[in-house]
């Protein structure tokens, strides 16, 4: 039997004009905006951004006014657009940071300030990934949304999908062609954890976080995801979650 810990209710809704909703906010949706590059680099930024809509009870939000805030929001930080732009430094090859974790920290306590005091976060990095099931269980009991980063160099990490008519979780939803890199593997990526499912009786999946990533809802095995990190200091480091102070 699946044990679910998680947010009281579903996460942020982002209807479009046809009133279809997203689970959670689409980096995909800002291809076009050249300079700001959030369709490459805007994953941390996206995160916040759902973090802090969630936490100030706008659960459901139109896709318009969820881009005004984003854009509203870079147009007064040049430094977070420097961080998002693609930089060509020789032919045919760039280079993009992305915002790092003490950005997201400050988006989300000036934007809760006002609407949501009494929530402080800092980047648990430092303890690598030591307690860090426990911390994410326990802040997701809170109803606290987890800011989760996914790195570890040269790997990727699989996303599964969970089948209600199997009533398994599932990695072969999406097919790969033409070479194409699809959502059924991540890396370098900040996403939102919304759930741990538990089924403690299980051959495998024991540990399931539900997360958002793209607008849509996945699934990564906790274990899976501790081996993908690895014992690389650098990978404990830059993968891992935002906690409460």
């Amino acid at each position: 039997m699946m044990d679910r810990i998680g947010l009281e209710e579903n996460f942020i809704r982002v209807v479009n004009k046809e009133g279809k909703a997203s689970f959670g906010g689409n980096q995909n949706w800002f291809a076009d905006v050249k300079w700001h590059n959030i369709h490459g680099q805007g994953c941390g930024l996206i995160a916040a951004v759902d973090t802090y809509l969630y936490l100030s009870n706008h659960r459901s939000i139109s896709k318009e006014d969820y881009l005004n805030i984003i854009n509203d929001y870079l147009s007064k930080r040049f430094v977070m657009k420097l961080f998002l732009h693609e930089f060509s430094f020789l032919k045919n090859k760039s280079i993009a940071i992305g915002i790092v974790p003490r950005q997201i920290v400050r988006f989300l306590r000036k934007k809760l300030k006002k609407e949501a005091r009494g929530y402080k976060f800092k980047w648990n990095g430092r303890h690598g990934t030591r307690k860090m099931y426990e911390k994410m269980k326990s802040m997701l009991e809170k109803n606290v949304p987890v800011v989760w980063g996914l790195y570890s160099s040269g790997k990727f990490l699989k996303l599964y999908k969970f089948n209600h008519i199997k009533n398994q979780f599932v990695d072969n939803y999406l097919l790969l062609t033409d070479g194409k890199m699809g959502h059924n593997t991540t890396n370098s990526h900040y996403i939102t954890a919304t759930a741990i499912i538990e089924t403690p009786t299980a051959t495998k999946h024991q540990r399931m976080v539900e997360i958002s990533s793209w607008g849509d809802r996945f699934y990564i095995d906790f274990d899976e995801y501790l081996a993908y990190v690895g014992d690389s200091k650098i990978s404990k480091y830059c993968s891992n979650i935002l906690i409460l102070r």
